[in-house]
């Protein structure tokens, strides 16, 4: 049995409430949920609480969950979600670089109830946006890791063979650029 099979027995029957079945995905999701979130947070009370709120919100939105997606996949659209929630909560938001729209388009997409679907296009409305506003192909791939996948600037620069301070400059620049044809987009 695959694991994607497992994922579907194990969500079915904890949609009835079986607490054996969370134990299951709990054991088998809970190293890989936490480790998203030691890469992504620094303090580990602040850890301590996403790690809860996740699942948390994984046992509020059951019912939302869809056996076309991989379980962990899910899981971690959540904790992205959750993550994000709680940066907002202590600054002002993490794309203070961009204009208020895209603010906007970009926290829907990293707070909405986790729906892989509606995520996806977003981030695909918002690449195609990037692109016709003028922005390369390797600045629209360090805009999107960045902000939707959250990576830093080191995970960046092994992936695309660059320094970090090169991929600081490439985000730093299409930054730029996007708030100038934002900017002028809006005058029009």
């Amino acid at each position: 049995m695959s694991a994607t099979d497992q994922d579907q027995l194990w969500m079915r029957a904890y949609r009835r409430d079986d607490a054996e079945a969370f134990a299951r995905i709990y054991a088998a999701y809970s190293d890989a949920v936490y480790g998203y979130l030691v890469k992504r947070v620094r303090d580990e009370a602040d850890r301590a609480d996403l790690f809860q709120r996740i699942w948390l919100k994984f046992h509020r939105a059951r019912d939302q969950w869809s056996p076309e997606y991989p379980l962990l996949q899910w899981l971690f659209v959540i904790a992205r979600s959750e993550v994000l929630d709680g940066r907002r909560a202590r600054s002002r938001s993490p794309f203070g670089a961009l204009a208020e729209d895209s603010e906007k388009a970009l926290a829907r997409v990293a707070s909405a109830e986790p729906t892989l679907v509606d995520s996806a296009r977003e981030v695909a409305a918002e690449t195609e946006r990037m692109r016709a506003e003028g922005l390369s192909a390797e600045q629209v791939e360090v805009v999107r890791s960045r902000v939707f996948d959250e990576e830093d600037y080191a995970e960046i620069a092994v992936r695309l063979g660059k320094t970090p301070v090169s991929v600081r400059k490439v985000f730093s620049r299409a930054i730029e650029k996007l708030r100038l044809a934002r900017a002028t987009g809006d005058k029009r």
